[in-house]
């Protein structure tokens, strides 16, 4: 399908999901925020972020569904400095109006903007920039007609290939959240983020979210989109403070793989289970600044990446039992005893 690697590509793929890891001073003051300025959403198992953020206590929240931050006071995640953490943020809707009221959202709710509309030369397609009380600043916009053909069609294909009827529930959200990556060597970055964490290029059409910024999007599953450049909006010249999680399903691998192509690790790989070596955690910091917090994935959450067709022949009951334990757990509000791959 168009929205997805080859199959050969498909089985080694390194990164399954990835999430923002926001350090704030207070915690409850970010979660407030983000809800009422994006309309964010608590993932209702509260231990979960620790897992994923290498045993730190943290909030997760969801933007538009689907999009994972994790709010954290923890100082073992670094601070950010002001700016040098900038988001793309899809809009709901395609008129200039529905524009300004999420900006009047975010600004009811504590961001600041100085209200400019930015006009894309190409499409002109508006978007404004605005910056929230904790030092990241956002870029939202209205998508052109091409971008939300080319989301509805990857939906449709997504749907069919995780064995969905089109227009389920959890994958009809089209509204993309974009990382900004400031590198000195964009070509360097572009291969270091292909050959060693699997992304590949955008499938959507590739118009300037920043206005007057040259980048390359790129696009990892699950999804999650990063746009990397040789230059940064307001002067801004560092990659420093931005904190990504990522889900794998072999961490030892993808750890070696990432020293090979530069990273420095931080914290080496630690296990919940040494002896049978079960959902092990690291820390590393690319070669472009940007600290990632890896973790293994559970049987639970490596089957949920699979096509329906390829899930009960390759886990059958045991999966089946695993996933009855998660649901049980999830409706008690505690974390599940999940089960080793």
């Amino acid at each position: 399908m168009e929205y997805l690697m080859n199959e050969e590509l498909v089985d080694q793929i390194f990164v399954l999901k990835i999430s923002i890891a926001l350090r704030v001073p207070s915690v409850d003051e970010a979660v407030k925020f983000y809800k009422q300025a994006f309309g964010a959403v608590e993932d209702p198992i509260p231990s979960l972020p620790e897992k994923e953020l290498n045993g730190i206590q943290a909030t997760k929240l969801k933007i538009h569904h689907r999009y994972p931050i994790l709010i954290t006071d923890s100082p073992l995640v670094p601070e950010i400095s002001p700016g040098s953490l900038n988001l793309c943020l899809q809009v709901d809707g395609r008129q200039l109006a529905d524009l300004e009221a999420a900006v009047d959202r975010a600004v009811d709710a504590g961001a600041t903007t100085n209200g400019e509309v930015a006009l894309d030369p190409t499409s002109g397609r508006p978007s404004m920039r605005l910056e929230d009380p904790f030092g990241v600043v956002w870029y939202l916009y209205v998508p052109s007609d091409d971008e939300i053909s080319s989301d509805n069609r990857r939906e449709r294909e997504l749907d069919e290939f995780l064995g969905f009827p089109v227009g389920h529930p959890d994958y009809d959200y089209w509204s993309k959240l974009k990382v900004l990556v400031k590198v000195p060597d964009p070509e360097a970055a572009v291969q270091f983020y292909t050959t060693t964490l699997g992304a590949v290029a955008a499938r959507f059409p590739t118009e300037n979210e920043i206005p007057g910024l040259n980048f390359t999007a790129l696009e990892f599953r699950r999804p999650f989109y990063v746009l990397v450049s040789g230059s940064a909006p307001q002067n801004n010249n560092t990659s420093s403070g931005i904190n990504l999680c990522a889900m794998t399903s072999d961490v030892e691998e993808l750890v070696e793989r990432l020293k090979q192509a530069g990273a420095v690790v931080e914290a080496d790989i630690v296990w919940d289970d040494p002896v049978h070596k079960f959902r092990g955690m690291a820390k590393l910091r690319d070669p472009f600044g940007v600290l990632w917090f890896i973790h293994q994935m559970t049987l639970e959450q490596r089957y949920a990446t699979l096509p329906i067709r390829e899930r009960a022949k390759e886990y059958d009951a045991r999966a089946r039992e695993a996933f009855r334990l998660q649901e049980m757990a999830a409706r008690e509000g505690r974390m599940w005893p999940a089960v080793a791959p």
